[in-house]
């Protein structure tokens, strides 16, 4: 027994080491939407140490906007009411500095060895810097065409011998 206590706790260390080598936020939670574990990226974005998060629900752990909280829920028991279907959704969260970061997140549900649903898992990346470049495209570009579609000059664009952009 001694022996089996070991290896599990081994196999726990183990687990928590491959999860916290994600570079996204992971986060385990019971049908309650009560943590189980999360990794060390989601610890950070929220400020707390991994182990401060297990037996808490995302309204215990700091002062998170009521809107916030909610939603999180939602998605949560969205998830559990569908245990066959990944939820995927962007949305916005506050992080401990007050500044709102957008989140792509990915959500399933867990079951355990006789397929019951125990609880689920959570997967968020801050999309954050890549939408705002994004967008800084969109606009450079939407500005470059504007300035060519109003051109009194012509303006032609060439590979080779060939016209690939004529205004």
């Amino acid at each position: 027994e001694r022996h089996a206590g070991a290896e599990l706790a081994a196999s726990r260390r183990l687990l928590q080491a491959i999860c916290d080598t994600l570079p996204h936020s992971l986060v385990v939670k019971d049908r309650d939407s009560t943590y189980l574990m999360g990794n060390r990226a989601w610890a950070e974005r929220h400020g707390v140490r991994p182990e401060d998060l297990i037996g808490k629900n995302v309204a215990q752990l700091r002062d998170h906007p009521r809107a916030e909280i909610a939603d999180s829920l939602d998605l949560d028991h969205e998830t559990l009411a569908d245990p066959g279907r990944r939820v995927e959704k962007e949305v916005e969260r506050t992080n401990p500095a007050g500044e709102a970061r957008l989140l792509r997140t990915w959500r399933s549900a867990l079951h355990d060895g006789q397929g019951q649903v125990i609880g689920l898992v959570s997967i968020s990346e801050d999309v954050t810097e890549r939408r705002r470049e994004e967008r800084a495209l969109q606009e450079s570009e939407r500005r470059f065409r504007t300035l060519i579609e109003a051109s009194i000059q012509g303006i032609v664009i060439l590979r080779g011998r060939k016209a690939v952009f004529a205004n």
